[in-house]
């Protein structure tokens, strides 16, 4: 989701196996960004492109239009916040698949999806946030042994801001 645009928005490298945020650092020219908006029908040959730039080829960027698809379809949905793939695998078979994937879902939209919330695993998350989604608080871990702990989301935002400043 890219807040500035307003929107979600489909990052993708070919330089997989690490953190994006690692590749846009060592080589902006390998990540590939389009704006979705809501509608993906929209942006087909903006995200073919993006495929084509990849080396894939006509019939593997067709099979990633469709993940792309059945990925943008979840998104809206289920309420997502993300989706992360990584990796997207091509087999030997020519065929592209979700080898591994991360989604977050949008807290507000729990009621909606109780099935989801139901699955989510503790164990798995840092157990300040865990504590913290009992009081039903926002906390925002920082380096070290401090974090942002407030009641609204607005005041999270702000106070992040002036700790960047």
């Amino acid at each position: 989701m890219d807040r500035s645009r307003g929107g979600p928005v489909l990052i993708a490298s070919s330089e997989g196996g690490m953190n994006i945020e690692e590749v846009a650092e060592k080589n902006p020219n390998a990540i590939h960004t389009v704006f979705l908006g809501f509608d993906i029908s929209k942006v087909k040959n903006e995200l073919l492109s993006v495929f084509n730039k990849m080396n894939l080829n006509q019939d593997q960027a067709n099979q990633a239009l469709n993940v792309s698809n059945l990925l943008f379809k979840c998104f809206v949905e289920k309420d997502c916040t993300q989706i992360e793939i990584n990796p997207l695998v091509l087999t030997n078979e020519n065929k592209i698949i979700v080898a591994d994937a991360k989604l977050n879902f949008d807290d507000n939209a729990e009621f909606r999806h109780k099935e989801l919330f139901d699955q989510r695993d503790f164990s798995q998350e840092d157990a300040r946030d865990v504590e913290a989604k009992k009081l039903d608080v926002n906390y925002i871990g920082l380096d070290g042994t401090i974090g942002c702990l407030v009641n609204g989301a607005g005041l999270a935002m702000a106070t992040m801001d002036i700790i960047k400043l």
